[in-house]
């Protein structure tokens, strides 16, 4: 217990994720202290002597049963009390924890409720047995300096014996009023005892269940011989842990958590402690994140995994039935982004769930429509006679779109563009399926939009326009028809210009200035993106250098650089970024490369040997699209980040009521503990710049202060400044 009166409990997760969920669970109650690795659990746990450790088992290096089994082994933590919490539910990993000494197991989705109480429960049974060891300790130490007195060694082992039976009624106590459903078994299975738990959760009073056969009363008929099994074994001396089902009086099923173990009197098995735990609202918690996992959050129709899930379906069933029939429809919304812009996000979003509905409305109940994400629907039609029948459904969903819908008090009216897949029998995977329905749909769109378009082979000619396409990007990298525009990077606390981010552009010779979405993922498809990236490092450093030698206040301006995965993953790049510098002489210390977080989690070892190279030569290393991903926060370590950079979806929801501010702030809070720098992106309202100017947030960029302007005007904030309304 620390000084404020909290108790301490030791988080060890190598997924920073996982910490900060944890953390904001329990901080209200306890003080929390964590740690990435096994070596710094150990390290942590003989130095601040938390009462309590949560621990993954899964970690890189040292396992959570190593860290362990070396706790136990050290007599300055083997009294610390052990939870795992882990993803893995075979029972003999549960006993192998617990037989290094692990006093439970929290399973991976947990409930925050069930952690609280388990927390709690474990922090009690540590706190009143660190009292009695302290009380006995005690009492012998002043019994071993007091042979010369007899009465006085009596009176001594009178106390001792006298605090004994004090936290023996303690335990009973707890015993009693323990949430947790206690019996107590004679090795034949008769009933000892049970709590007030027990009669909680089951039912049954003491008096009606004492002395019978627990499995006559609780035991659902099929799961006897589970029992009977449960039974033998840890009359075999084992400890057995499992998640099962049990009958209350009323005759409900009740999930639970089994937990048995064997009752030693003088080295004799004498009968079975077992402990059941209600797990009715975790289930609820799982099977929810499950729908979730498969059903859109905002329109609560099925999502992508889903539909694919079905159309997997669907296609086993035509091989198995000649006269099956099916086929798919993707649907988007034309100029939708006009809807978010003209009355907002939040009734496009109701706008969506209007839509969803009423294309519920044209199919049968055994059809699934999904959304695909942003406007973006599908539709999987089952057991039709013909194509008519599809078509009819098109068109039904056709005029939905047409029609007027009425959002806060806005009249609304938009077309949709479909795509449809009739003759699916040739495929052999969904996805193809919806790859087709897909360029169906950008056929429609291409010949006006508010249609639909049935795929044919023939539309082959998309794909000679994306070749096209590639051959004219090709072209305009070696024809000077690429041109960079940079978006400010500025300091919060003193509000004056830091850098740049460089973020290319195409000036086509028909089709005008285009931004990078509509070439870049043809570039990344490619090996284009490679000649496209040298150019963006060589005109961004002769741009900076250039700012740096002829306008005065300019010299300390920092460029950030995007580099993609095909890019790193290039042999060359490294040599070429450090001969770049030295052409140019531009120190390296102004120059952030910008990498994502799915860029190390997938390609670590050869990232960090590169990445080792740039450090070595003074680059900055700054990872893009923070919280997004699934990084470890040994990676921020291992490759030696110098900054992290808060994605925009935290950003944009920050300063609405139940968005992520608090996300925000732990973000803040990892990188002032690990010493690294921060900049907030995306920042387009005022509101989000106070709350990150209140949150003492390092560096911001967004459309609030500045697009991306070319390099006069950028030339134009440098010797200017910008400025920024308060």
């Amino acid at each position: 217990m620390d000084i404020s009166g909290k108790r301490k409990i030791l988080i060890v997760d190598d997924v920073p994720t996982n910490i900060t969920v944890l953390t904001q669970i329990l901080m209200s109650d306890y003080k929390m202290v964590c740690a990435t690795n096994g070596q710094d659990a150990l390290k942590l746990s003989a130095s601040s002597c938390p009462d309590l450790i949560l621990m993954d088992i899964m970690m890189p290096g040292m396992d959570g049963y190593a860290v362990c089994r070396q706790l136990k082994s050290q007599d300055t933590t083997r009294h610390i009390p052990v939870i795992f919490l882990t993803a893995k539910k075979e029972e003999e990993d549960e006993v192998k924890g617990l037989g290094l000494g692990a006093v439970d197991y929290i399973s991976k989705p947990f409930s925050p409720v069930i952690l609280k109480h388990k927390v709690r429960i474990h922090m009690e049974l540590k706190l009143h047995r660190d009292n009695l060891e302290e009380i006995i300790k005690e009492r012998t130490i002043e019994i071993s300096k007091s042979h010369k007195k007899l009465h006085q060694e009596v009176t001594e082992r009178i106390q001792v014996q006298k605090a004994l039976i004090e936290q023996r009624a303690y335990f009973l106590h707890l015993f009693e009023n323990s949430p947790q459903a206690i019996m107590i078994l004679a090795p034949d299975g008769k009933v000892v005892e049970v709590n007030k738990g027990f009669e909680k959760i089951f039912g049954y009073a003491v008096d009606e269940i004492k002395g019978k056969y627990s499995k006559n009363l609780i035991v659902p008929e099929d799961m006897i011989a589970e029992d009977e099994t449960f039974h033998k074994n840890i009359l075999a001396g084992k400890t057995i842990t499992k998640e099962t089902f049990r009958s209350r009086k009323n005759g409900d099923l009740v999930p639970v958590t089994f937990l048995g173990y064997p009752a030693m009197v003088k080295n004799q098995i004498e009968g079975l402690f077992i402990l059941y735990d209600d797990i009715s609202e975790r289930k609820k918690f799982e099977a929810q994140m499950l729908h979730q996992s498969f059903h859109d959050p905002l329109t609560g129709i099925p999502n992508r995994a889903l539909l694919m899930e079905r159309i997997s379906r669907s296609l086993e069933r035509c091989k198995r039935r000649r006269d099956y029939q099916f086929a798919v429809l993707m649907i988007d919304l034309d100029n939708f982004k006009s809807v978010n812009d003209s009355i907002g996000q939040l009734a496009g979003d109701k706008f969506l769930i209007q839509f969803s509905d009423q294309i519920r409305h044209c199919i049968r109940s055994t059809d699934t429509i999904a959304r695909m994400g942003g406007d973006e629907f599908a539709v999987l039609l089952e057991e039709f006679k013909g194509p008519r029948e599809v078509f009819k459904v098109a068109k039904r969903i056709f005029n939905v779109g047409k029609s007027s819908f009425f959002i806060e008090r806005n009249e609304i009216t938009i077309s949709a563009s479909i795509g449809v897949v009739i003759k699916t029998k040739s495929y052999d995977r969904a996805e193809n399926i919806l790859r087709d329905a897909d360029i169906a749909m950008y056929r429609a769109k291409e010949n006006g939009k508010s249609s639909f378009r049935v795929f044919k082979q023939k539309m082959h000619k998309m794909t000679l326009a994306s070749i096209k396409m590639q051959n004219e990007l090709r072209h305009a990298i070696f024809n000077n028809e690429l041109v960079l525009f940079y978006q400010p990077i500025i300091s919060v606390s003193e509000q004056q210009l830091l850098g740049f981010e460089a973020l290319v552009r195409w000036h086509h010779p028909d089709k005008g200035m285009l931004g990078p979405n509509l070439f870049i993922p043809l570039a990344e498809e490619t090996d284009l993106i490679l000649p496209l990236g040298r150019f963006v490092i060589q005109e961004a450093c002769r741009q900076l250098k250039q700012w740096h030698e002829t306008i005065p206040g300019g010299e300390n301006l920092t460029m950030n650089i995007n580099v993609s995965t095909k890019q790193f993953m290039d042999g060359e790049l490294t040599g070429f970024i450090i001969k770049t510098l030295e052409e140019h002489r531009l120190t390296p210390q102004y120059l952030n490369l910008e990498i994502t977080e799915s860029l190390i989690t997938k390609n670590a070892k050869s990232m960090m040997s590169k990445l080792a190279v740039l450090k070595k030569h003074g680059i900055n290393v700054l990872l893009d699209d923070f919280g997004t991903g699934y990084s470890s926060l040994s990676y921020i370590q291992d490759f030696q980040i110098d900054s992290i950079k808060i994605d925009r979806s935290f950003i944009n929801d920050m300063d609405r009521d139940g968005g992520s501010i608090e996300i925000v702030k732990t973000i803040l809070a990892l990188c002032r503990n690990l010493g690294l720098g921060v900049v907030a992106e995306g920042i387009e309202r005022k509101t989000q710049f106070n709350l990150l100017k209140e949150l003492n947030c390092e560096k911001i960029q967004g459309f609030y202060f500045s697009k991306p302007v070319d390099k006069i005007k950028a030339a134009h904030l440098i010797k200017n400044g910008i400025t920024i309304s308060e």
